[in-house]
């Protein structure tokens, strides 16, 4: 589901690896700086891929008109991430849609992505702290975790 991402973090991480042969020192830096970037990338690809599954789930409406006003509503800008907000977005589905999407995501898989969403954060709004690049992959990987959870909890 994040394709950009994941192909994006393929290229950091040989890049991270060439430079670190010549520069070791130089590699917990260029991982957290690396893992900052990729952690935004991911951030709007998520963004993204939340629009297209709502918007696929309101084009299933059998009646045009109404299927693109929600989707024209409640498909766009989203704006909020974090795991509960996409719980609650499932909630609007039905109280059996939030349930489903919790009960898929494993806590491991939600402290993966809150890492990612907090490296972002740190990013943006500070410095990278202590991330490495295996914060952005785990979070990329959680990422997907819960997009399917999210897919499969308002279908049908």
């Amino acid at each position: 589901m994040l394709v950009k991402t994941r192909h994006i973090a393929s290229l950091v991480e040989e890049v991270i690896e060439r430079a670190a042969e010549n520069y070791p020192a130089d590699r917990a830096f260029l991982e957290a700086a690396f893992s900052g970037y990729l952690s935004a990338m991911a951030y709007a690809e998520i963004e993204r891929n939340v629009e297209k599954i709502l918007s696929e789930r309101f084009g299933a409406i059998n009646d045009e008109k109404v299927a693109h006003f929600i989707s024209e509503t409640y498909g766009k800008k989203q704006g909020r991430i974090q795991k509960s907000d996409i719980a609650n977005l499932a909630k609007q589905f039905g109280e059996n849609c939030k349930s489903q999407f919790n009960d898929s995501v494993e806590g491991r898989s939600a402290t993966f992505y809150t890492n990612l969403l907090q490296c972002r954060h740190n990013l943006a709004h500070g410095e990278p702290e202590n991330e490495t690049l295996l914060t952005a992959k785990n979070g990329i990987n959680a990422a997907e975790v819960l997009l399917t959870a999210l897919k499969n909890s308002i279908q049908r």
